[in-house]
């Protein structure tokens, strides 16, 4: 089947890593994958994808109107059987360039909790899907809050969980020698892997390792690794969120406790120097740090958000996102655990992930979805 695949560009966020992902378990399902982004700047998925066999298609406009007609274009000279769409803009486009005769089948995804309930953005964009023949959450929450606000969708919405690569994220063997870095001894020594802007609620983590460090001694040593949004070695106006994040590292005197580090394509690796992962975001859907730390075998601590919970299957290590205090606690009850006990929760945590994301899962259920909108078998001949 011809599969066309449109997402914003290749950066290095949640959705675009699970775009990538499904191209590739689709193409070795025997699909034709192609894939259409418009930031053509943002490059870190581009090996990747470049690895499936499969070489990405960029629409470069500098107006808006530009960017929808030049995609619309694009997709319908390509004639694909199914238009599959990653992120509220592009979902959008997918809906609008679906129109036509022949009219192209379109599965949206919606990559994150929405909160906001009938703004107007909101009743734009969910309006737009009934357009869509499959509306695709990896959360539950979020298909609650569509079910709620939107139950004109409710048939047509259906709940995929991510994929984790398992080749790539797995437990270190007990013979494996160190990856990343060598890190100087800490209590507890924590990983984030997102992007600092205001969503992933950077300021406060910074406020609650301090606090941990005062009021119960624990050494903790917190390191960030993601997109600080600088074009070309500078800051731009989306950076302004992460010059303040380093700013209150500064005032706080954390330099050696809170560092901030780019993207890197070997984060699976740099999972087995740390001893938790931590994502303490406002709102999310099903992202995909906490899944790979669990796949790492690694403790999670994380906000009490969407359907973390019920995905690490425990709300010891969460917290409330808006309370310091809360955040402070969860790192406080983790790093007074005796590192043998952190090592069973892993595991624990491991076997779990194994049974929620698996590639098999992830593909047969997207093989389903192309089947039911489109009437034609998978790329094997068969649906999984």
């Amino acid at each position: 089947m011809r599969i066309c695949c449109l997402i914003d560009s290749l950066g290095s966020g949640g959705a675009q890593r699970q775009m990538i992902r499904l191209i590739g378990i689709l193409q070795e399902r025997g699909h034709d994958l192609h894939l259409l982004t418009y930031y053509g700047e943002f490059q870190h998925f581009v090996p990747t994808v470049r690895a499936y066999g499969v070489e990405p298609q960029n629409v470069s406009s500098t107006s808006r109107w530009g960017r929808f007609w030049g995609v619309r274009q694009r997709i319908r000279r390509m004639k694909p059987d199914c238009l599959i769409s990653f992120l509220n803009t592009p979902n959008l486009l997918a809906v609008f360039s679906s129109i036509g005769w022949p009219r192209i089948p379109v599965i949206v995804s919606e990559r994150s909790l929405d909160n906001r309930g009938k703004t107007r953005s909101n009743r734009l964009r969910f309006n737009a899907f009934r357009l869509a023949d499959r509306v695709v959450t990896n959360s539950v929450a979020q298909k609650k809050f569509i079910d709620e606000n939107f139950p004109f969708l409710t048939k047509r919405t259906v709940v995929v969980r991510n994929s984790v690569d398992f080749d790539l994220f797995h437990p270190r063997d007990a013979d494996a020698s160190g990856s990343a870095e060598t890190l100087p001894a800490k209590d507890l020594k924590i990983i984030v892997g997102a992007s600092v802007i205001p969503v992933k609620n950077t300021h406060r983590l910074i406020e609650a390792v301090d606090a941990v460090r005062k009021s119960s001694g624990l050494d903790v040593v917190v390191d960030w690794y993601g997109n600080n949004l600088f074009q070309d070695g500078r800051p731009t106006e989306q950076s302004k969120f992460y010059l303040e994040s380093r700013a209150l590292v500064e005032h706080l005197g954390l330099q050696d406790h809170f560092r901030f580090f780019d993207a890197v394509t070997d984060f699976h690796l740099r999972l087995h120097d740390y001893d938790a992962v931590c994502l303490p975001s406002l709102f999310e859907g099903c992202p995909n740090l906490v899944c790979e730390a669990m796949a790492s075998g690694k403790p999670v601590i994380a906000s009490d958000i969407s359907d973390i919970g019920e995905i690490v299957g425990s709300k010891d290590f969460l917290f409330d996102p808006l309370s310091v205090s809360s955040i402070a606690g969860a790192i406080r009850r983790l790093g007074e655990l005796p590192p043998e006990r952190r090592k069973v929760l892993g595991h624990e945590l491991y076997l779990r992930a194994q049974q929620l994301f698996s590639q098999d899962a992830f593909g047969a259920a997207y093989d389903r979805l192309l089947h039911e909108v489109t009437g034609k078998r998978s790329g094997r001949g068969e649906v999984r």
